[in-house]
């Protein structure tokens, strides 16, 4: 849930090994994405997120984009709402040394 999600992302800022990061049906909430968004702003080795199944709400998931978009180091963000979806593959595209060859939920 959220509290997990809150020691993790706390844990996620320090972390210099994780690349791939793997949250199904947690319920992480809103609260969380926003939280584990800040941590990834911070962290420099993750490069995989999957928060299928989780209620992140759209405050989440804007933050979620937006640390995805200036966030050199994630290239992967998985998701099962279809509006963001789209917003992620877009931020995905922008992204310096974008590849459409690099496998990404989001198209």
């Amino acid at each position: 849930g959220p509290d997990g999600a809150s020691k993790l992302a706390a844990a996620l800022e320090k972390n210099s090994t994780l690349t791939t990061l793997i949250l199904l049906c947690t319920s992480i909430g809103e609260e969380g994405a926003t939280k584990l968004a800040a941590a990834i702003e911070k962290n420099s080795t993750l490069t995989t997120l999957d928060l299928r199944y989780n209620n992140i709400g759209l405050d989440g998931a804007s933050k979620l984009v937006t640390a995805l978009e200036t966030k050199s180091t994630l290239t992967t963000l998985s998701v099962t709402n279809t509006a963001l979806q789209k917003r992620i593959s877009t931020a995905l595209r922008a992204k310096p040394g974008y590849s459409p060859r690099r496998h990404h939920k989001g198209e």
